[in-house]
């Protein structure tokens, strides 16, 4: 019997769960932290960063504690949906989280749709950017795009 494990981490809407499963697809190890996450009356849907990453912390040291003696061959991670978390040169964060159902910005989206502004914006744009892109990427300059961010992970130590 392996000794080896996998970790599956979900950084979901409501809460944190982590398991380890072996490599027969058995899971081994569990551990969950629930996940505060403020809805706003003006539209905003925001995590604290600091408190999140240390639910996430949390919960991986969790399983962990339950494989001791394993070794670890991957982790995987996976999340709700998009949203950004803007962090400084030391991995703190410089905001609140703001996730993926957050809607501050519909009045926006209101007004221009309702005065056709949206729809000569993006011909304009569209028009602009594929004179200097293949035809591959002035089709994806007219998708939805999530922005991502690539930092450093660092966990912190056990609470």
């Amino acid at each position: 019997m392996s000794r080896d494990v996998l970790i599956a981490i979900d950084a979901g809407g409501t809460a944190v769960k982590v398991a380890g499963f072996d490599l027969d697809g058995n899971e081994i190890a569990h551990g969950q932290a629930t996940v505060h996450t403020g809805h706003h009356p003006d539209g905003r849907v925001e995590r604290d960063v600091e408190t999140f990453w240390q639910g996430i912390a949390a919960a991986v040291h969790e399983v962990t504690d339950q494989c001791r003696g394993r070794r670890i061959l991957g982790v995987g991670c996976t999340g709700f949906g998009n949203g950004i978390f803007l962090l400084d040169e030391q991995g703190r964060g410089i905001r609140p989280g703001i996730v993926s159902i957050d809607h501050r910005a519909q009045p926006i989206v209101d007004r221009l749709n309702a005065s056709k502004e949206a729809a000569a914006m993006t011909s304009r744009l569209t028009r602009a950017h594929s004179k200097n892109m293949p035809i591959s990427a002035a089709r994806r300059s007219n998708s939805a795009s999530a922005i991502s961010l690539k930092s450093s992970i660092r966990m912190p130590r056990k609470p």
